[in-house]
């Protein structure tokens, strides 16, 4: 029994069951269609650079409202990432992400036809973010169970590398599009439709997950959603999201407020994120390899390091510097995360455990707006959404320290075959 306990609170990391490939080649068959699938997967992030365009169009709406038009993709996405993992075992992830591309079309097309009331923009982030909450679970569920050990940690950096290349078009033509008229940067969403037919054509089909429960195991496949180490991860997720966001909702704000500019600037400093997510998406195996299990802890590190740039700079060259930092430690902490977070969920509960994660994540950006205003307003008295960038550090730096306790005293790594 004592054993039997030790066993829980260490966790142990060590190579598996898992397919073995004759080639790259062979791993590209199922990174590639992947990678095309979730290549719009977080595009309405990058329509921060439109909020202070929509501050002034709907003039009644508070900051805050105005805000959870790019973060409520995040709460319907947090329902929807639950229930896919159930979803799962009942269709082929093939199937869940055309229907995931299909919603997202739909949603992000709508501001074009609908858009005098600015509840009809929330229409559209709630489809948008049942994509999300499908196409998040479905693609981190394919890397997970094909991949482990250093695959892994190249699969989840080719994904951020994807999400880099999608974004950095989004952002160059949001920013475009915002200078003729902020409804017209919706229009971006059209590209989905030959994402669509390609993913169709080239994505495999797979198999369903197990079943969640059986007659003769009960519920003993989803035990592990109350082990402490899952339970860490899960918290640990909603601090990912929350600093992931910060930028996003409050950057094209404190820009204004400091007089740097309008929203081309985010756009160029969304752009370089984006850059460097490429860029540190495919050197994250290496990165990984170097600082082992304290990468998610330096992840953080480095955000809180460029959130606090954002608060102290206040000039274009300190904007765009804290734009480099926050975009090296984004695709640090995004790559990172999802390989934690697999690597705390054992083979054959991928579909749940990866689901309950990613919604974690959803909760951490859906709450950001209220969590951090309230605690702006509590510590600086103020409404200022650059003193939001001060609370957002604190955040990441508070995550950091638990993470580095936690590798310290409670995860063992083995080296993987």
């Amino acid at each position: 029994m004592a054993n039997e306990k030790a066993n829980v609170a260490i966790l142990e990391l060590s190579d598996e069951d898992f397919p073995r490939y004759s080639s790259f080649r062979d791993k590209l068959r199922v990174l590639v269609p992947v990678c095309l699938l979730i290549s719009f997967q977080q595009g309405l992030s990058q329509f921060g650079v439109i909020l202070d365009n929509l501050a002034q169009y709907f003039p009644d709406a508070s900051q805050t409202m105005i805000q959870m038009v790019v973060a409520a993709p995040s709460a319907t996405a947090i329902p929807v990432s639950l229930c896919s993992g159930v979803l799962a075992t009942f269709f082929p992830r093939k199937k869940i992400g055309l229907a995931a591309l299909a919603i997202m079309l739909v949603g992000g097309l709508f501001p074009l036809f609908f858009h005098e009331n600015i509840y009809c923009l929330f229409v559209s982030s709630g489809l948008i973010g049942v994509a999300q909450g499908l196409i998040i679970t479905t693609s981190t569920g394919m890397f997970a169970e094909n991949f482990y050990g250093k695959d892994r940690d190249f699969a989840m950096g080719l994904k951020q590398v994807t999400d880099s290349i999608g974004n950095t078009i989004i952002a160059v033509a949001v920013g475009q599009f915002c200078l003729i008229a902020w409804q017209l940067s919706y229009s971006v969403y059209v590209l989905i439709i030959p994402i669509i037919v390609l993913v169709a054509k080239y994505m495999p089909m797979g198999e369903p997950d197990a079943k969640i429960y059986s007659s003769k195991q009960g519920f003993k496949g989803i035990r592990f959603l109350l082990t402490p180490h899952y339970l860490f991860m899960c918290v640990f997720m909603m601090f990912c999201g929350l600093s992931a966001f910060g930028f996003y909702l409050n950057g094209s704000m404190s820009v204004a407020e400091k007089g740097l500019g309008d929203a081309t600037l985010v756009s160029i400093v969304f752009s370089v994120q984006n850059v460097l997510t490429l860029v540190f998406g495919l050197a994250y195996m290496p990165i990984a390899s170097v600082l082992k299990k304290y990468t998610l802890a330096v992840a953080m590190g480095v955000m809180c390091v460029a959130y606090a740039i954002f608060y102290l700079g206040d000039c274009v060259p300190a904007f765009i510097l804290g734009g480099v930092v926050w975009g090296i430690g984004n695709s640090l902490v995004q790559s990172a995360s999802l390989v934690y977070l697999a690597n705390v969920v054992p083979k054959g509960g991928y579909g749940i455990g990866l689901a309950v994660g990613n919604a974690m994540i959803n909760v951490g950006i859906s709450f950001s707006p209220l969590v951090v205003n309230s605690l702006r307003g509590a510590v600086f008295g103020s409404q200022s959404p650059t003193d939001a960038f001060a609370v957002i550090a604190a955040f990441c730096l508070l995550a950091a320290v638990l993470e580095t306790l936690r590798e310290v005293l409670f995860v063992r790594m083995k080296a993987s075959k």
